[in-house]
């Protein structure tokens, strides 16, 4: 008895061994006359999918998925920055608009600025995408 493998050869039951497709193998011939007399090999395993996470993995490495990602932790990092501020000057009794703590993140936060210019930047390019 025999059972297909993935690509072209069989795989002998009886020992494990796989034969190549190959007519001049006498082991393979063997097959050829044993499907001629009107057996039937096993069919092939079904080759395993990739894991979840390769899938993951996989999406998250598409170009435009990557870009989106990045696009979003560029924005959320901003806005976040920003509402510290906001939060630390109204635990001081300030009350400070979005507009006047990003004023001060572009003076005094270099890490905010990089983001915000790098974003700045960006956003005209992207319309040409």
């Amino acid at each position: 008895m025999y059972k297909l493998t993935q690509g072209s050869g069989v795989t002998r039951l009886s020992d494990g061994v796989q034969l190549p497709a190959d007519p001049a193998n006498g082991d393979y011939a063997a097959y050829l006359e044993w499907v001629a007399l009107g057996n039937t090999p096993m069919p092939a395993d079904p080759v395993p999918g990739p894991s979840p996470i390769d899938e993951i993995r996989a999406i998250e490495r598409a170009p435009a998925t990557s870009d989106a990602m990045k696009r979003a932790s560029r924005l959320v990092a901003l806005s976040y920055a920003l509402d510290d501020l906001i939060r630390i000057a109204a635990s001081k009794g300030q009350n400070v608009t979005r507009q006047q703590a990003h004023d001060w993140a572009m003076l005094n936060d270099s890490n905010y600025k990089k983001l915000y210019d790098a974003e700045q930047v960006i956003k005209p390019l992207r319309a040409l995408v």
